[in-house]
C-alpha cells in the first residue's frame, strides 16, 4: 500500500505526497516492459514477449519506468482519493519528486 501525506492547502485544494515503495511497482514495470517489447526489436522473440530482463538490456530500466509511470499515478492518485474521501473538482497536478529504478517513487 502506497504512503499517502495530504495537506490541506485551502478549502478546495490538497497537497497529497504519494510514495509508492519500489517492490510495488513490479506489475506496473514488467506491464510497462511487455508493451515497450511490442515495439522494440528484441532478437530471438517476437513482438511483445520479450522477458523483462532482454527488455531492460535493450531500452534500460529508466524508459521501462518512465514508461509505467502514467499507470502507476493513475492507480496510486485514485486509491488516495478514495482513501481520504476525498471529491475532485478537477484534473490533479503531478509532480514526480523522485523516479530513480530501483527505489521508491514520490
Amino acid at each position: 500500500m502506497p504512503n499517502v501525506e495530504l495537506v490541506k492547502e485551502a478549502e478546495t485544494k490538497v497537497k497529497l505526497t504519494i510514495t509508492v515503495p519500489a517492490d510495488e511497482l513490479t506489475p506496473f514495470l514488467e506491464e510497462a516492459a511487455k508493451e515497450i517489447s511490442k515495439d522494440a526489436k528484441i532478437p530471438g522473440f517476437r513482438p511483445g514477449h520479450a522477458p523483462y530482463a532482454e527488455v531492460v538490456k535493450k531500452v534500460g530500466e529508466m524508459a521501462i519506468l518512465e514508461g509505467a509511470l502514467d499507470r502507476i499515478v493513475q492507480k496510486t492518485f485514485v486509491k488516495a482519493v478514495l482513501l481520504h474521501e476525498l471529491e475532485t473538482l478537477s484534473a490533479p497536478e503531478v509532480n514526480v519528486m523522485k523516479l530513480v529504478p530501483g527505489s521508491d517513487l514520490v
